[in-house]
């Protein structure tokens, strides 16, 4: 028990960044869990559809926000499928989807980088 006190005592100087630690750890951990293979069933809804499938996404309206997996995925779905019937044809309302799928891409990978870097580093 000894041994750790001292070991603890050596510590001390830098109790302020473990806080920062652990929240850029958690940080790394959320973005790190979106990656391109959570991407896929949105990617589906771009390219695999029909329009008749867009307007029922689209119908049904955004739901409630909840804490939930189904309440994001059925949110994210509408939102892309407004993104493809609000435009002047269906291929280039899948074209601004796609645009916008990928910066969403590239805005959760550079948090990822970021926050994961600055864990290690």
């Amino acid at each position: 028990m000894k041994n750790l006190l001292k070991i603890l005592g050596f510590a001390r100087p830098y109790k302020g960044y473990v806080f920062l630690n652990i929240l850029f750890n958690l940080l790394a951990v959320i973005f790190s869990l979106f990656s391109i293979t959570r991407l896929i069933p949105f990617l589906d809804l771009i390219f695999l559809k029909k329009g008749s499938e867009y307007a029922a996404y689209y119908e049904g309206g955004a739901q409630a926000i909840a804490f939930s997996t189904e309440s994001l995925i059925g949110n994210f779905n509408y939102h892309l499928s407004a993104f493809i019937i609000e435009a002047k044809n269906i291929q280039e309302g899948k074209f601004e989807a796609l645009v916008f799928l990928c910066i969403i891409i590239g805005i959760l990978f550079f948090f990822k980088k970021l926050f994961g870097s600055l864990f290690n580093g």
